[in-house]
């Protein structure tokens, strides 16, 4: 049994690179762009962006240090 308390998260996370890795921004081309204007007219989010960013990325952890 560990001494810590709270929920358990490991410190050393791997360190991944791609689009929306530790939440920067996904950068389009201009073609991507205009898709991503429809995408978002037909369905209220780019989809294009979406799809881009992957499912296991890791984002900034925001929380206060305590």
């Amino acid at each position: 049994m560990s001494d810590s308390l709270g929920n358990y998260e490991p410190k050393d996370i791997p360190l991944q690179s791609g689009p929306g890795e530790g939440g920067v921004p996904v950068l389009l081309s201009p073609q991507e762009e205009q898709a991503a204007q429809r995408t978002i007219s037909q369905y209220g989010f780019n989809m294009v962006a979406s799809d881009k960013i992957s499912m296991e990325r890791n984002i900034k952890d925001t929380r206060p240090a305590e």
